[in-house]
């Protein structure tokens, strides 16, 4: 049972145009695992990814523009492997009950997908696990006040001195966590209704910030200036969670940022292990340099577009999912 004596209202400044939703949100000390409920309206940049017309929901994402979601880098990677491309998947943004839209739902095919060139798909603990998605359409926050869109760190961090510690946010922070992974490690299942968990910035030299060894990989700690781990105690994000935003309400500016995406983790809401994602601060350029205000209306069809891109829609969608949601279980403990 969930008690409501620990909760905290978020109250936003919606005169800054970015990291306010429809209403503020209130978060119980609760976890995704075995998880919180978020109320309709609360998360308006979140975005859920669906593959071809049988799959609900494979990853999540983050609105960070009219034409641009965020997400992790691994739940893109392996579709050609698997028969699919980019063009297979539907973003849907506004939801919240999988199983039952309603009428504040969009969806949005895509136009186009950038994989950070760093990412390496063999080694996602490396770090660089972040893409950006392109929507062929852009979406218009003033016809449909249940979607928004997140600010950045980098553009409405106050002082922006803070990007220059590589620890941003720094350690201790309150950090939000939103999704639609499974409730529990040993689930296959994902959640039918959006999830949030408080969660706080771990020190990266924390031990919890730690990979066991795997042979022939040596233990080593994540990559402090890319990747950034964040835990609590019996709470976590999960499988399913992948690519979804990690928030932090800023106290100056009072709107949320997009601190983190998700990216893997030891099992989920293991006493021994945070979860990992990557540091959205350190992306600064790469993602400037990879969102135009407007880019071109023409997708291009999977035939002529090389790469993943241009894969034939014939694979086996639970092989796809099942490597995805494997990274929550990368390493054997």
């Amino acid at each position: 049972m969930i008690t409501y004596l620990n909760a905290t209202t978020y109250t936003c400044e919606r005169n800054l145009g970015c990291g306010c939703s429809k209403y503020d949100t209130t978060v119980v000390n609760a976890r995704i695992v075995n998880g919180e409920t978020a109320a309709v309206g609360t998360w308006g940049w979140v975005a859920s990814l669906k593959l071809g017309s049988n799959n609900p929901h494979i990853c999540g994402g983050t609105v960070i523009d009219e034409y641009h979601i965020l997400t992790a880098a691994h739940c893109i990677a392996d579709l050609a492997e698997y028969g699919f491309s980019i063009y297979d998947i539907e973003v849907r943004v506004g939801l919240n009950v999988i199983s039952n839209p309603g009428p504040n739902v969009e969806s949005h095919s895509l136009q186009g997908a950038k994989i950070h060139p760093a990412y390496n798909k063999d080694d996602v603990a490396s770090g660089y696990d972040i893409a950006i998605l392109t929507l062929s359409q852009p979406i218009d926050f003033n016809r449909n006040s249940f979607i928004s869109k997140v600010c950045l760190p980098f553009l409405n961090s106050t002082p922006p001195a803070d990007l220059a510690n590589p620890e941003y946010p720094l350690p201790n922070t309150d950090l939000i966590a939103i999704g639609w992974g499974v409730l529990w490690e040993s689930s296959d299942v994902i959640s039918n209704t959006l999830q949030q968990v408080t969660l706080q910035a771990i020190d990266k030299d924390d031990s919890k910030c730690r990979f066991p060894a795997n042979p022939p990989i040596p233990a080593q700690n994540n990559d402090p200036q890319t990747q950034m781990c964040a835990s609590a105690p019996s709470k976590d994000s999960c499988q399913g969670d992948s690519g979804g935003p990690l928030l932090m309400f800023h106290p100056d500016t009072k709107v949320w940022e997009l601190v983190g995406i998700t990216s893997f983790g030891i099992g989920c809401a293991r006493p021994s292990y945070s979860g990992v994602y990557t540091r959205v601060a350190a992306y600064h350029d790469w993602i400037q340099q990879n969102t135009p205000p407007s880019p071109a209306t023409a997708v291009p069809t999977p035939s002529t577009t090389p790469d993943y891109n241009g894969a034939q829609r014939e694979g086996i969608y639970g092989g796809l999912l099942m490597t995805i949601m494997s990274l929550f279980l990368c390493f054997s403990v």
